[in-house]
């Protein structure tokens, strides 16, 4: 007979926990979050996650058709934030010790992307006149996205309680407002680039510490 699990009408209120996003490490960004289960919000958590983004995009090239061009040597810099209201679901799959939740969320992302690449660029010339010349030069692409997303997920902790994982799925959109000193947008190819803009399948984990 399997093991059954007590699991309470209501969550420990005024926890606090610190999470790690490692899956966006493979497109050189840094997850850092913090999860709060305020004692006036029952059952429900506010989560915050900071984010930076910096160094290659050749993973996000390889799914591209930039993984066929010459190496551009191309970086990211950016910084992004994301805010997420949980509703935490205490009577779904009682005989779990799991914690299972509903959340929906938005997100803003700011990204620079620079690169080398053979374009047309303007070069002020000796009588005072600009002309486009066709040749190697740096570029950048200015990506701006604004995002939403809705999510059921699950929370497991372990040794005595201290350490969770956090897994989810769902379902995002994003908007993407992009500008590029290039002649044509290079970052917006598929669901996984940084400039994309569409629906998307969202598949998340994560790992914390729980504080108090």
């Amino acid at each position: 007979m399997p093991p059954a699990f007590a699991q309470s009408d209501s969550l420990p209120s005024g926890e606090l926990a610190i999470m790690l996003s490692p899956q966006h490490l493979l497109l050189r960004g840094y997850h850092l979050e913090v999860e709060s289960k305020p004692k006036r919000l029952r059952n429900q958590g506010i989560l915050l996650s900071a984010r930076l983004y910096a160094g290659s995009t050749r993973f996000a090239d390889q799914f591209t058709k930039r993984q066929e061009e010459p190496q551009d040597f191309s970086r990211v810099k950016g910084l992004g934030a994301e805010l997420q209201h949980r509703f935490y679901l205490p009577h779904l799959f009682r005989h779990s010790a799991a914690h299972h939740y509903l959340a929906y969320g938005v997100s803003y992302h700011h990204f620079k992307i620079g690169f080398e690449k053979e374009g047309w660029v303007q070069d002020l010339e000796a009588d005072g006149l600009r002309y486009y010349q066709y040749r190697y030069s740096n570029f950048t692409e200015t990506i701006n996205r604004l995002g939403a997303i809705v999510l059921f997920g699950t929370q497991q902790r372990y040794f005595s309680a201290r350490i969770l994982t956090d897994g989810s799925i769902g379902i995002g959109y994003n908007h993407s407002s992009t500008t590029s000193t290039f002649h044509y947008l290079r970052f917006d190819r598929n669901l996984i680039d940084y400039g994309y803009s569409g629906f998307y399948f969202f598949l998340g984990f994560k790992v914390g510490v729980i504080l108090r």
